[in-house]
């Protein structure tokens, strides 16, 4: 993403299918539908969305290059287009970083970069889609307290705020009904608009049967306090914003039906027979593979997955080659805000969660997995994800990949941005390659693995087993190598599982606030916190 015109650079040292049947169930039926979308849901009553855009604005904007989107995925991009706030939902594999990847594309030539902000609640999906976190883009740092977001109209951050006109933030299950409730007070009085998000136009992405917000470890019964309570649709800010909604039905990752149908189970956290059947499946040994490029194993904690990479690469014989990045910094703003923005880009967070590691360490033989798209070889695309076998290096130094799909390629250095908005941008340079014996689940998300094997000990929550699940392709392809303690509990989400039922209905009667989910003698007792 682009730099402002007036920063000062940096750089320092571097410190990773079948149909249902007739007698399946009504769920089932509903997900092999063509499309469970609706377009027009009312959440309540709200003025129009101020936009550039109008049914009349169709910009003639290409596709990028390679990108084919079905149907149900056009809807959503046309809804963006005009304007509309959106919700763009869907199980795991059915292309929601695909659209929202093209969704970017297509607005940020429409609007302007500058006028479309792009953010996740988590560093790593964040990259993902070229953006920053929410938190970064809002300026609040970690808020702790109510006042903490006030912080949006400083000057700068309020300078920002007031420039966009559409703001995307994927993962929104992880993002709070109390946090977007504040939100949308604060860009009210920034934007001065009485209008839901302060007039601004707002697209939410992701799956709230996956990760849901991490509370506090101790509620605070306080109007001052900040606990991140409930999720997101439970917020009024939700309910006033008239949005439209795109729930992606067709799954693109998996071909075999009763594998998409047990990990639907699996999603909403059903403990059926054909689920139970799943795992008794996959419970075995997957073959050794011909082509030398072994299963990813996917672990929970990211000490597993370094100990595992580290022991794997040590037991190969061959020379290692070490690859260190280069990073660097732009800051922007004001001359005498330099060495503020300079200090605080050094120590983002950025640095910690990057893909692409500071030190890379690579061996003929070693297993990898690539971290970037690259552009089109010979008719077959290598995306985030692909794997491969580390085949030699060039006399340049570059590693030369074997990867799955039959293809040899050198794999050069690319770039790992972040635009800190206000600040600056953080950029490391580095060979997009990782070790791929073992990755962590935070880190597969929006990957499809060819072979997986996952390790679920020490699972934390049922959406962290299903987004483990779900990177495989195929039965076949996958295997469980370790349960949690106990086994797998699964548990149904009532409040997810209602949510989801009023978007297949276009039924939005039913409310929630926020504070009404708190466990019982939890509940918040201020008048001005709609206590229940």
């Amino acid at each position: 993403r682009g730099f402002a015109s007036d920063v000062k650079q940096e750089s320092f040292d571097a410190v990773q299918p079948k149909t249902p049947t007739q007698d399946s169930s009504k769920a089932d039926r509903e997900f092999f539908s063509k499309a469970q979308f609706t377009c027009g849901v009312g959440l309540g009553k709200s003025q129009a969305m101020p936009s550039r855009l109008s049914e009349e604005f169709h910009p003639a904007i290409d596709s990028q290059p390679g990108i084919k989107l079905s149907e149900e995925q056009m809807i959503a991009i046309e809804h963006v287009r005009k304007g509309h706030n959106l919700f763009l939902t869907g199980c795991g594999g059915t292309g929601k970083s695909t659209v929202l990847r093209e969704i970017i594309w297509q607005m940020t030539n429409i609007l302007g970069e500058e006028n479309v902000g792009v953010c996740a609640m988590t560093g790593v999906a964040a990259e993902n889609v070229d953006g920053c976190t929410l938190h970064s883009l809002l300026g609040i740092g970690v808020p702790y307290e109510r006042k903490d977001f006030g912080k949006m109209r400083n000057k700068s951050n309020s300078r920002r705020l007031q420039r966009l006109d559409l703001l995307i933030i994927d993962e929104v299950s992880m993002l709070s009904g109390e946090m977007l409730d504040y939100i949308d007070q604060e860009l009210k009085e920034v934007r001065h608009s009485p209008k839901p998000f302060g007039g601004l136009q707002v697209l939410f992405s992701g799956d709230f049967y996956q990760l849901p917000p991490v509370r506090q470890s101790k509620v605070v019964k306080s109007a001052k306090a900040f606990n991140n309570l409930g999720y997101a649709f439970e917020s009024n800010a939700w309910q006033s914003g008239d949005l439209k909604v795109v729930d992606l039905a067709e799954v693109h990752r998996q071909r075999d039906s009763d594998f998409v149908l047990a990990l639907g189970d699996l999603r909403r956290g059903e403990d059926t027979p054909r689920f139970q059947r799943l795992l008794r499946q996959v419970r075995r040994q997957l073959p050794k593979p011909v082509d030398g490029i072994e299963s990813t194993i996917l672990y929970c904690h990211n000490i597993s997955v370094d100990r595992h990479n580290l022991r794997k690469l040590q037991q190969i014989s061959s020379r290692e080659v070490k690859f260190v990045a280069k990073d660097r910094i732009y800051a922007c703003g004001p001359k005498e805000s330099e060495v503020k923005h300079e200090k605080a880009l050094k120590a983002h967070s950025f640095w910690k969660n990057c893909r692409a590691s500071s030190k890379l360490s690579l061996k003929e033989g070693a297993q990898v997995m690539l971290l970037k798209n690259l552009s089109q070889t010979r008719g077959a695309y290598l995306i985030n994800g692909s794997r491969g076998v580390v085949q030699g290096f060039t006399d340049s130094g570059n590693p030369v990949v074997r990867f799955r799909n039959g293809q040899s390629k050198e794999v050069s250095t690319e770039e790992f941005t972040m635009k800190i908005p206000g600040v600056g941008t953080c950029i490391r340079v580095q060979i997009p390659l990782a070790l791929a014996w073992a990755v962590t689940v935070h880190k597969s998300q929006g990957m499809t693995l060819d072979r997986l094997k996952v390790n679920l000990d020490g699972t934390f929550d049922v959406g962290q087993a299903y987004v483990a699940l779900s990177r495989a392709r195929s039965i076949e392809a996958l295997e469980i190598v370790s349960l949690p303690r106990g086994g797998l509990k699964l548990r149904r989400n009532g409040i997810v599982e209602n949510f989801n039922s009023d978007i297949l209905q276009n039924n939005f009667t039913k409310t929630g606030k926020w504070s009404n989910c708190l466990n019982s003698g939890e509940v918040v007792v201020d008048d001005k916190l709609d206590a229940a």
